[in-house]
């Protein structure tokens, strides 16, 4: 499992997108289908949309709405993001916050969650980058409990173009421990 995505490894789809990239502001469409050549870890199809505005040459805010559907579960994702670059000290702020509503067919009382999440990322010369981050995410609003929270720090080392190394660190709030510490390629 990718950890810090919370996304099954080899859970990719088939995808087409189309993108509207202008200097105020950007548009994406993307829909995706099941993978039918393996077993996939997810089997989800769907279509997901994200718009960026850029308020000034510091500042994005945008907006997401994701629809995935599998056999017998739907599930409906809405959010905001928001982009800040503080230019002295050279730190890309990023906020994220998604409302998640999954629907089981022929059921009630399907989860709503909350997702959350504040990053800041610096630079330190073209090969190295550190994110640091803080989330939140809460598996079902309406059952008390079932809430997490974590602090990342990502040490990013792009080595070539094509090639990053990245050294993730989590530390999560159920068990106030170094949860994962691994190196991703």
């Amino acid at each position: 499992m990718n950890r810090p995505a919370r996304t099954p490894l080899y859970a990719d789809t088939y995808a087409a997108a189309v993108e509207y990239v202008m200097p105020k502001w950007e548009a994406h469409l993307t829909g995706f289908i099941e993978d039918p050549l393996i077993d996939p870890a997810t089997h989800d199809s769907g279509v997901a949309a994200y718009a960026e505005v850029r308020l000034d040459e510091h500042t994005q805010d945008g907006g997401e709405l994701m629809v995935t559907g599998a056999e017998g579960n739907t599930t409906v994702r809405g959010g905001a993001t928001g982009k800040l670059h503080l230019p002295g000290p050279d730190v890309l702020l990023q906020a994220e916050l998604q409302f998640a509503h999954q629907g089981v067919t022929g059921g009630t009382g399907a989860p709503n969650q909350l997702i959350g999440y504040l990053m800041a990322s610096k630079p330190f010369s073209k090969a190295l980058l550190l994110d640091v981050g803080l989330g939140h995410y809460d598996e079902n609003i309406a059952i008390k409990g079932l809430d997490r929270d974590a602090i990342d720090i990502n040490l990013h080392w792009f080595v070539t173009s094509h090639f990053e190394l990245v050294w993730q660190n989590r530390v999560d709030r159920k068990s106030t421990r170094l949860n994962s510490s691994h190196i991703t390629i």
